[in-house]
């Protein structure tokens, strides 16, 4: 179950306009609130790393890793976050750079930037996309009350699920 591409691009389009222009690059934020989710029991609290299909420009997560020796030397040409022993660092890189961390906290509800104003429809739709797979494996689709898309200081546009 997913979003209509042209909802998606419409909202986005909405939420761009209705925004005012700011002296910075707004980050393009994902909200899925959901219903019937007693957030207190462990069972129902969940965290996920999401890999996005696209990059948010000039927004990349920064990596730390701790190693010594030559690993410490190709860790520096990766320009690295996470080491595993005899690993390629360049595509382990640049995974965890196009991640966004989606955890429940103290409410029933997620947020994750998915990009930023510089981005086209198409790369954000499938950057929401593969956000929304990724909660609908831990979340079933009638337990979602809403969705949002929002920039960084602008006013949220509510989504509709389809079928």
């Amino acid at each position: 179950m997913s979003l209509k591409p042209e909802l998606v691009t419409k909202a986005i389009a909405e939420a761009k306009s209705t925004s005012a222009r700011r002296r910075f690059e707004q980050s393009i934020d994902l909200v899925v609130t959901f219903r019937d989710i007693d957030i207190k029991k462990p069972e129902n609290k969940f965290s996920l790393t999401v890999t996005l299909p696209h990059a948010i420009p000039n927004k990349l997560n920064k990596i730390c890793m701790i190693a010594s020796g030559s690993m410490v030397l190709s860790a520096r040409d990766a320009g690295v976050d996470l080491v595993q022993p005899n690993a390629d660092l360049k595509p382990i890189v640049d995974r965890y750079r196009r991640s966004v961390r989606i955890k429940i906290k103290d409410q029933p509800q997620v947020m994750a930037r998915v990009g930023s104003e510089a981005m086209n429809e198409k790369e954000l739709v499938e950057n929401i996309n593969a956000v929304l797979e990724e909660i609908f494996k831990k979340v079933s689709p009638e337990k979602v009350r809403a969705i949002y898309v929002k920039l960084t200081m602008g006013s949220p546009i509510k989504l509709t699920l389809s079928q």
